[in-house]
């Protein structure tokens, strides 16, 4: 069998939060080695978010730092940006999520990068990117969705926009737009030999959520408001319709072959090829949709729809999802000491690395050291001057 995809990558991962930590996880699934470089003092931040796990870890870093090691080190002292200077020489990739022009102050800026690796690979993940008047401005992923025109979209007519559970400028303007770009600039190195720094901008990620109205923006077309587009609330069976049990069935019949069946199901027939009706008439549809879908509990329609093709499916809670045997089939979700843990749905030959744990703050610091040639002694000093910390 073929090793993992990524084996042999070295990674040195200097993002916290989301976005970076995500993206370089699937790596480590992937099977870089991924050196997850931390302040000796508090370490990622997401190291201290509750709900916390047997180990004292907050889980959303216990999610996402699995198969990582961690080195603590204080990039702000010589001593401790040596050590990472020499370790950029043994890596392929540096992924940070400063803000613009923090990696230049710690001496760790491209430039300075590529003295020491010649075809080093940096990925700066960043709200707004390194240029621009916004590029050291604040922001969270509500902020990067409300400037990308996400939010514009989201909810219902003449109400405000909604809020998503999903924070989707993070992982899709962040998380994938990074994977995308590194593993581009990883192919295009084979073929130059060359590195580059990658611009990853979560705000300009976000966009691509947008293709749609986007599309009609491309052509002059007006732009449908909130609530009103396509797959907003405008076709009469695509949304999500109440059932008597207080579920939800998602309803997505746009096609109109799959509407005819779903016009069965429900004994509309007398609405057969009304799958594009709009205005008052749509909407007079969908209440007749809603208020048939409404009458019966969700585990009627489940098995109604069961083998007919409609695009219709429960609306599954969390905690359910490791049950679905779609997910099961597939080996989505691996048994972790306290739950099931969602394993990388990325698929290469060479399959997934065996997983470990996310590591203690430091817990593999004393052991990267001694790989760079440094003796206990040494290592010691480097903890007592506060420079290094041991896990």
């Amino acid at each position: 069998m073929n090793p993992p995809a990524l084996d042999g990558l070295r990674v040195l991962d200097l993002t916290r939060l989301l976005p970076g930590p995500l993206a370089t996880w699937m790596m480590a699934e992937l099977g870089a080695d991924v050196i997850k470089v931390e302040d000796p003092r508090v370490g990622d931040l997401t190291r201290h978010l509750p709900p916390m796990d047997q180990a004292g870890h907050g889980a959303l870093f216990s999610f996402l730092n699995r198969s990582k090691r961690s080195l603590a080190l204080d990039l702000k002292r010589k001593e401790g940006h040596d050590i990472f200077m020499r370790l950029v020489e043994t890596c392929d990739l540096v992924v940070e999520g400063f803000r613009p022009g923090v990696m230049e102050r710690l001496g760790l800026d491209y430039e300075t990068l590529k003295q020491h690796k010649e075809d080093v690979i940096l990925c700066s993940i960043s709200g707004y990117g390194q240029t621009g008047p916004l590029k050291n401005r604040a922001g969270h992923d509500l902020n990067f969705q409300a400037l990308a025109g996400l939010l514009s979209q989201q909810g219902p007519a003449r109400q405000p926009p909604a809020l998503s559970s999903v924070p989707v400028a993070d992982v899709v303007g962040g998380t994938w737009q990074a994977l995308a770009a590194l593993f581009g600039a990883l192919y295009q190195r084979e073929r130059t030999g060359q590195g580059q720094w990658l611009d990853v901008a979560m705000c300009e990620g976000a966009l691509s959520a947008l293709v749609m109205p986007l599309a009609d923006l491309a052509l002059g077309k007006p732009i449908p408001a909130r609530g009103r587009g396509p797959l907003t609330g405008a076709l009469p069976a695509y949304g999500v319709f109440a059932t008597a049990d207080d579920g939800y069935l998602s309803v997505a019949a746009i096609e109109p072959k799959f509407f005819d069946n779903l016009m069965e199901v429900l004994d509309l027939e007398q609405h057969k090829g009304q799958a594009g009706l709009s205005g008052e008439a749509g909407q007079s549809l969908r209440a007749d949709i809603a208020e048939r879908l409404a009458s019966k509990d969700l585990q009627h329609w489940v098995e109604r729809l069961d083998g007919v093709e409609t695009c219709c499916e429960p609306v599954v809670e969390v905690f359910d999802l490791p049950k679905q045997a779609q997910f099961a089939a597939r080996g989505l979700f691996r048994p972790g000491p306290e739950g099931p843990r969602l394993a990388s749905p990325l698929r290469l030959a060479g399959g997934l690395r065996p997983e470990s744990e996310a590591p203690s703050l430091g817990q593999h610091s004393a052991a990267l050291l001694k790989e760079m040639g440094l003796d206990e002694s040494s290592i010691q000093d480097l903890a007592f001057l506060g420079i290094l910390r041991l896990g």
